[in-house]
């Protein structure tokens, strides 16, 4: 294959949306992507009197194979409505059983006051899959029994032993945090290294996409002057960096980027 000029291929300022995004906005980046989920039509949504999002659920088949619990619009790239995530998946959710509150009862949480940045979804099961999202926060609670939407409940947190505590328990401190001053907490930091690393591996898939050769993708990463000094290296050290750039990419594509959310 011939090298076509490296300007073809992904510049970085092409993913500065992506500076400060969750995991679970890497992870929408990646499903995005693919061609099979890129052919299924979006979920339908409505949105109650009070501002409340009530999304379609997925088909069974779509949460089984992507563990997303809605479709979302694979063009956008920043959605309104961020992913909700299988809370097998994602380590972050918090499983709650909702109560009537007992009138003058405090530390209730109402879901009106809430209502104009959250959105839920009903499982055939009865479950109700809730998000609270304000920019790139979000809190993902699975109400296991009971439901958020009769008015002000009091919650029951389910923790299990087997539980991932961290995810979880950040989780809780943000509900509880959210509860008593009306404030979201920022969600899980994504570390530098991570992010960058994670925003290159997007562009060398979507360079190979566009049918990059290794080359191409040595001068997208590194550019042009480095490529041509090191590029014939007997140690072929710069070519091993770009094959295991590529290997981590076609991995990510294969569903590897679900392990973004465990």
């Amino acid at each position: 294959m011939q090298d076509i000029p490296h300007r073809s291929w992904p510049d970085a300022a092409d993913y500065c949306y992506l500076e400060g995004a969750s995991r679970s906005q890497f992870a929408w980046e990646w499903l995005r992507r693919d061609p099979n989920y890129r052919k299924l039509v979006p979920s339908i949504r409505r949105r109650t009197a009070s501002g409340l999002i009530i999304i379609e659920p997925a088909p069974r088949i779509c949460r089984d194979r992507w563990n997303c619990l809605f479709i979302e619009d694979p063009n956008v790239r920043v959605p309104d409505v961020p992913m909700l995530w299988s809370p097998g998946l994602d380590a972050s959710v918090l499983r709650v059983e909702a109560r009537a509150a007992v009138a003058g009862t405090s530390n209730s949480f109402d879901l009106d006051q809430y209502s104009a940045r959250a959105a839920l979804i009903k499982e055939d099961g009865g479950d109700e899959q809730c998000l609270l999202y304000e920019r790139r926060n979000h809190i993902h609670m699975h109400v296991i029994d009971g439901t958020l939407l009769d008015g002000p409940v009091q919650l029951r947190f389910d923790i299990d032993w087997s539980d991932q505590f961290e995810p979880v328990i950040f989780t809780l401190r943000r509900i509880l945090h959210l509860c008593r001053s009306g404030e979201k907490l920022p969600d899980r930091p994504v570390p530098d290294r991570m992010r960058h690393r994670a925003i290159s591996m997007l562009r060398v898939h979507d360079a190979l996409t566009a049918g990059a050769s290794i080359r191409d993708i040595g001068i997208m990463l590194y550019g042009l002057a480095r490529i041509e000094a090191e590029w014939r290296d007997p140690g072929e050290s710069l070519k091993s960096q770009c094959r295991r750039f590529i290997a981590s990419a076609r991995a990510m594509a294969s569903g590897e980027y679900k392990d973004l959310l465990r």
